[in-house]
C-alpha cells in the first residue's frame, strides 16, 4: 500500500498547542488527489530557451594584421555598444541568475525560508532508536527511507521518527485535539529523552494529516519555523507521483535538513549583487568595443591614406585647407 491518492495539491490548515515544554503543531492536507500537474516547473525541469541566441563574438584580421573584434547581435545595430550591453544583461538575467545554486535554493517554491542560523544538538543528545513504525503497510524498503532521515539526524543532532497510520483513535479523519493527544502519548511511549522529533502521518481516504512533536531539547534546533520547512517539503514530495513512499519520506527529511541548518539568502540580494557585476561587465564591454572600433577606424583611415594616389591626396579639401593655412603664414 502507499499514499491514499496521488493527484491534487495541498490546502493546509494547522493547529498547535503544547505538550509540556515540547513543541506541538499539526498540518492538514487538502482533499482530492485526482490530477497531479506535472508541468516542467513542478517537475523541476528547466524550460527550453533555445529560441534566444546570445550574441556570438568572432575575430578576424584587418589591415596590417591587426585583430578586430566584432560582436554580432542581429539587426542593424549589431556592433552598437548599447546593443552589446543589453545583450549581456539579458543573457545574465535569463541564463545565469535563474540557475545559480544560491538563487535556486532561495526561491524554492512554497518552502518556508530559514531566517536564522542554527547549531546542531551536541552528539549523543538523543538515545538512538528506530526511525519509523508503519501500521499502514507503506514501507517495503526501510533502508531507502531511513537514508534521508539519518542525514537529518546527522545535520541537526535531532533524531526523527515517523509514525505512519490510517487511523488515530479509531478515526480516519481525526481532529486536531485527537492528533495532538495521540502524538504526545506516543512520544512518551517511544522515547526516553527530549531530543527526538516525532512525525505522525495519518493518511486515509485521499487526504493526510501530520502532527509534529519536538522534544524540549530538540526545540533548540527544530523550532516552529523548522517544522514549517519540513512540513512544506512533505507537502511538496507527497504529491510527486514519481516518488515511492520511501523516496518521498527520505527526500523530505534530507531537503528539510539542508534548509533548516542554513540561512536562506534573500533572492533580491542575489539579484542585486549579480546585476551589479553584470552592469560592470557590460560597461567594460562597451568601453572596450568603443576603443576597438576607434582603433579600427584609425587603421582603415591610415590604410586609405597609404593606398591613395598622391595626386588624389593633393585634391583632398582637408589637405588643401592645411596647405592654404601654412601658405598664408609665410
Amino acid at each position: 500500500m502507499g499514499r491514499s491518492g496521488i493527484g491534487g495539491g495541498p490546502s493546509r490548515g494547522s493547529g498547535g498547542g503544547s505538550g509540556g515544554s515540547r513543541g506541538s503543531i499539526g498540518h492538514r492536507s487538502g482533499t482530492g488527489r485526482s490530477g497531479v500537474n506535472h508541468n516542467n516547473f513542478s517537475a523541476g525541469r528547466i524550460p527550453n530557451f533555445r529560441a534566444f541566441r546570445p550574441p556570438r563574438p568572432y575575430v578576424h584580421l584587418g589591415g596590417y594584421g591587426s585583430p578586430h573584434i566584432h560582436i554580432h547581435a542581429g539587426g542593424n545595430g549589431g556592433n552598437s555598444p548599447i546593443t552589446i550591453a543589453i545583450a549581456i544583461i539579458v543573457f545574465a538575467l535569463i541564463f545565469i541568475i535563474p540557475v545559480s545554486p544560491f538563487f535556486s535554493s532561495s526561491i524554492s517554491n512554497n518552502i518556508t525560508p530559514s531566517t536564522i542560523k542554527r547549531e546542531p544538538l551536541p552528539a549523543g543528545s538523543a538515545i538512538e532508536t528506530a526511525y519509523y513504525e508503519d501500521t499502514a503497510g507503506w514501507i517495503s524498503n526501510p533502508g531507502q527511507m531511513e537514508a534521508g532521515m539519518k542525514l537529518f539526524y546527522q545535520k541537526t543532532g535531532v533524531q526523527p521518527f515517523i509514525y505512519i497510520t490510517e487511523e488515530v483513535d479509531g478515526s480516519r479523519d481525526p481532529s486536531s485535539a485527537q492528533m495532538e493527544e495521540f502524538s504526545n502519548t506516543l512520544y512518551d511511549e517511544l522515547f526516553d529523552d527530549e531530543a527526538h522529533l516525532l512525525v505522525v502521518l495519518q493518511d486515509a481516504d485521499g487526504h493526510y494529516f501530520t502532527w509534529f512533536i519536538t522534544g524540549a531539547q530538540a526545540k533548540q534546533v527544530i523550532d516552529n519555523e523548522a517544522v514549517s520547512i519540513l512540513s512544506d517539503y512533505i507537502d511538496r514530495y507527497y504529491y510527486d507521483a514519481s516518488l515511492s513512499s520511501e523516496e518521498f519520506i527520505s527526500k523530505s527529511f534530507e531537503s528539510a535538513a539542508d534548509r533548516i541548518m542554513s540561512k536562506t539568502i534573500n533572492p533580491l540580494v542575489i539579484i542585486a549583487v549579480v546585476s551589479g557585476i553584470v552592469i560592470v561587465i557590460a560597461i567594460f564591454a562597451v568601453v572596450t568595443v568603443k576603443k576597438i572600433n576607434e582603433r579600427k577606424r584609425q587603421d582603415e583611415q591610415m590604410e586609405r591614406i597609404l593606398n591613395s594616389d598622391l595626386n588624389d591626396m593633393a585634391k583632398d579639401p582637408a589637405i588643401q585647407n592645411l596647405e592654404n593655412k601654412y601658405s598664408d603664414r609665410s
